[in-house]
C-alpha cells in the first residue's frame, strides 16, 4: 500500500513539472513568443526605391534569405502586437525611415490564405514590436494585405505645421 502512495505522489508530481514547464516554455531564452491572437495587428516596411509597395517580388527579396513568390517564408521582419490599444501608426514608429512603404494586415487575414502561418514576438532595442513571420507565401501575404501606405501617419502629422494655410 506504501509503495502505491509513492507511485501516485511521484506520478502526480511528474504532471505537474510538465504542465508547469510546458507553460513556461511558451517563451524561449531570446524571448521569443508565439502569437496567436487573430486580432494581432502586423505591418511590413518596405522600400519604395523597389517600386510598388506590396507586391510578391517585394516581399519575397525581404526575406533572409530571399525566397521566391510562391515558396514560404522564413523569419520575415514585421512589426506586430496583439495588444488591441497598439494602433499600426504605433507599428510603423520603429520603422519609419524615408522612402518606406508599408503593408498592413492581421494575422485572422494572413490564417484566411494560409492557416499554417506562424509569428513569433522578437523584440529589439530598436523595436519593442519586433517579429518573426513564417510558413506563408509573398502571394499569399500580399492577398492577406488590408492597406497600403507609402508613407506612416505619424511623419504626416509632423510634417503638417498648423501655421500654414490650408492646415
Amino acid at each position: 500500500m506504501q509503495y502505491r502512495k509513492g507511485f501516485t505522489l511521484c506520478f502526480a508530481a511528474a504532471v505537474l513539472f510538465t504542465t508547469v514547464s510546458g507553460s513556461l516554455s511558451s517563451v524561449n531564452a531570446a524571448g521569443e513568443k508565439p502569437i496567436s491572437a487573430g486580432h494581432t495587428k502586423i505591418v511590413r516596411a518596405v522600400n519604395l526605391r523597389e517600386g510598388n509597395i506590396c507586391i510578391p517580388k517585394v516581399i519575397a527579396s525581404g526575406n533572409t534569405p530571399p525566397v521566391k513568390e510562391d515558396e514560404e517564408l522564413t523569419d520575415l521582419s514585421v512589426s506586430c502586437s496583439d495588444d488591441r490599444a497598439v494602433d499600426y501608426v504605433e507599428l510603423e514608429k520603429p520603422l519609419a525611415k524615408d522612402d518606406r512603404g508599408y503593408c498592413l494586415t492581421t494575422l485572422k487575414r494572413l490564417r484566411d490564405k494560409n492557416r499554417s502561418v506562424k509569428i513569433v514576438s522578437n523584440p529589439t532595442d530598436d523595436n519593442p514590436y519586433h517579429c518573426l513571420l513564417s510558413d506563408i507565401t509573398p502571394k499569399q501575404f500580399v492577398a492577406a494585405v488590408k492597406e497600403q501606405r507609402q508613407q506612416p501617419s505619424h511623419s504626416r502629422r509632423q510634417q503638417v505645421d498648423p501655421r500654414l494655410p490650408g492646415s
